[in-house]
C-alpha cells in the first residue's frame, strides 16, 4: 500500500523531509510527498532527500487549501493519503503511525482530535454546538478538529468520481456507514480567524426584527391595546419563526466561518512543479 503525505499551504520542507525519514514507520518506497502552497518556495537544497518521492506544487495566489486539494485528488494518482490542513502547525510523527497502524486494522478514515483538557463547560458548550449543527444544517461534524486526516485509498478513489465534493468532505463526515477513528495528537497553535460581518448579515436582521416584535408586545402591554385574538396568535406565531430563523441563520453563519462555504469546491490553476530532483 502507498501513502501519500499531502502538506497544505508554507512548511519548513526540509525539517518536514528529515522527520518524516527518520520517524516514519514505512520505506522510501512506501510513501510520498507532495507539499501544496499559493505562494512560490525559496529555492532550498534538498538533495540529501533526493531518495524520497516528494513534490512541490504551486497554485495561483487566490487559491485555497481545499481548492488546492480538490485538483491534486481529481489530476494526480495519490494511494491512501494523510492529509496535513493548514491548521496543523505543530505534527509530531509518532501520532501518524498510530494513524497508519489504525488504517492497516481495517479504519477507512482517521482523524486528529486535540489534547485540549476542555473543562466541563467547554465540552457541553461543542455537544451543544454539534446538536444544533446537525439538526439545522443536517450535518455530522467529525469527533475532532482533523487537523490531519487518513483517507483510505479506496474512499479517495471515490472522492476523485464525486468532482467539487473534497474539499467539504474533509471537514465533515459525509461517509454514510463510515465512522472515523479518532487519535489523540498534542494540542495544535491557534490560528487566528478574522470574523466578517458579512456572513452575520441574515441572524442579525432576524434578531432586530425579532426583538422589534418583543418591544411591541411590551407596548401592547403597557398601553392596554386590545387585538383580536387571530391577530395576537399570528403576531405571535410570527415571533416564533422570526426566532427559529434567527437561530437558523446563526448556526449557518457560525459554521461558515469556522469550516466555510458549503458548496462545490472548484479545481484551481497549477502554476508550477517542482520534483525532487529538481531541487
Amino acid at each position: 500500500m502507498i501513502y501519500t503525505f499531502v502538506f497544505v499551504g508554507e512548511r519548513e520542507r526540509g525539517k518536514i523531509l528529515e522527520e518524516i525519514t527518520s520517524k516514519i514507520s514505512l520505506s522510501s518506497s512506501a510513501y510520498q510527498v507532495l507539499f501544496l502552497n499559493n505562494k512560490d518556495y525559496t529555492k532550498e537544497d534538498l538533495s540529501i532527500y533526493s531518495h524520497i518521492n516528494f513534490r512541490t506544487i504551486i497554485f495561483r495566489e487566490s487559491a485555497t487549501q481545499d481548492e488546492m486539494f480538490e485538483t491534486v485528488v481529481q489530476g494526480e494518482s495519490l494511494g491512501t493519503v494523510i492529509l496535513f490542513k493548514e491548521s496543523a502547525v505543530k505534527v509530531n510523527f509518532k501520532y501518524i503511525n498510530q494513524m497508519i497502524d489504525q488504517n492497516r486494522n481495517g479504519h477507512k478514515i482517521v482523524i486528529s482530535k486535540q489534547d485540549k483538557h476542555a473543562n466541563i463547560f467547554t465540552r457541553a458548550f461543542n455537544q451543544v454546538k454539534k446538536f444544533l449543527i446537525r439538526v439545522f444544517l443536517g450535518i455530522k461534524l467529525y469527533p475532532g478538529e482533523a487537523d490531519i486526516i487518513l483517507i483510505d485509498q479506496v474512499l479517495l478513489s471515490t472522492m476523485s468520481e464525486m468532482d467539487g465534493k473534497s474539499g467539504f468532505l474533509t471537514k465533515v463526515n459525509g461517509w454514510a456507514g463510515i465512522e472515523p477513528k479518532t487519535v489523540t495528537i498534542d494540542e495544535q497553535k491557534s490560528v487566528k480567524k478574522s470574523y466578517s460581518i458579512k456572513n452575520f448579515v441574515f441572524p442579525i436582521v432576524y434578531e432586530w426584527l425579532f426583538v422589534l416584535m418583543l418591544i411591541g408586545n411590551i407596548i401592547f402591554s403597557v398601553l392596554n391595546i386590545k387585538i383580536p385574538f387571530l391577530g395576537m396568535f399570528s403576531y405571535i406565531l410570527a415571533e416564533i419563526a422570526l426566532f427559529g430563523m434567527f437561530i437558523y441563520t446563526l448556526s449557518k453563519s457560525l459554521f461558515r466561518q469556522e469550516f466555510g462555504n458549503i458548496n462545490y469546491t472548484l479545481k484551481n490553476e497549477i502554476v508550477k512543479i517542482i520534483n525532487n530532483f529538481e531541487e
